[in-house]
């Protein structure tokens, strides 16, 4: 039995390494990021060339043209501890570092409808 068991965690630690250092089911998806009142939105997607350079340039942009007196960008999606071929992308990707919102706590109405719809 102890024999199964340290199999069973061998195996299990080796497809957690394998799929973190080989992206396999990774794929491309949409992430939103908005201050808590919604009047900076942004939508990042990576393989289309919508950066965090780009977000960047944009929040600088908003700041210096609207002066703000948000200026928390917070991040709509959750982190799944279920998904661990998303570990890696957790502890190291800048797109985690933003602290969450709900979207339902976002001021703007029309922003919040768009989210909560799942786009």
């Amino acid at each position: 039995m102890k024999r199964f068991v340290r199999v069973i965690i061998i195996l299990f630690g080796s497809i957690v390494i394998l799929t973190n250092v080989f992206p396999i089911f990774s794929k491309w998806n949409w992430y939103y990021f908005t201050t808590k009142n919604g009047e900076f939105y942004f939508d990042l997607f990576e393989a289309k060339g919508r950066d965090f350079a780009m977000m960047d340039r944009w929040w600088q942009n908003y700041r210096e043209t609207k002066n703000p007196t948000d200026t928390v960008i917070y991040r709509t999606f959750k982190i799944n501890p279920l998904k661990f071929w998303e570990w890696r992308q957790y502890l190291f990707s800048k797109k985690y570092r933003f602290p969450y919102i709900k979207p339902d706590e976002i001021e703007k109405e029309d922003l919040k409808k768009y989210l909560l719809e799942g786009n």
